[in-house]
């Protein structure tokens, strides 16, 4: 139990590292409207890259099922990285965005101002009483 304790903390940590760009990029990418990318990098990471390497250290590399899956994993989501983090750098209009986030923000305070963002919440009488 140990031995397979003492191999998985290395791989966890590095598929940690991997997974954190992962949730950040798809939050990017939500944020964003592109919902589309999110699940064509998820298909390309985890079916495309991921299943088959992790089935090829498994089998063919005789890693073992636990550590050859879980590296196969931390190759899918790296390459998910690489390609999220390329398409939010070549893809995105940073300045149309934020434009859009500006008139989005203008639209709302426009329509609160004057009044207080603070819900009134009327408590129900007690039938009891």
């Amino acid at each position: 139990m140990s031995e397979l304790v003492t191999t998985f903390i290395p791989i966890s940590y590095v598929f940690m590292l991997g997974d954190s760009v992962h949730a950040t990029i798809g939050g990017i990418m939500r944020g964003l409207d592109r919902q589309r990318l999110v699940l064509f990098l998820n298909i390309l990471a985890f079916w495309i890259l991921a299943i088959p390497v992790g089935s090829l250290l498994t089998f063919v590399g005789n890693a073992g099922i636990a550590p050859g899956m879980w590296w196969g994993y931390v190759i899918g989501i790296y390459s998910e990285g690489i390609v999220g983090v390329t398409a939010l750098k070549n893809q995105v209009s940073w300045e149309e965005e934020a434009l859009k986030a500006a008139k989005c923000v203008s639209a709302l305070s426009s329509y609160f101002q004057g009044e207080s963002l603070v819900v009134n919440v009327k408590r129900p009488q007690n039938p009891s009483s």
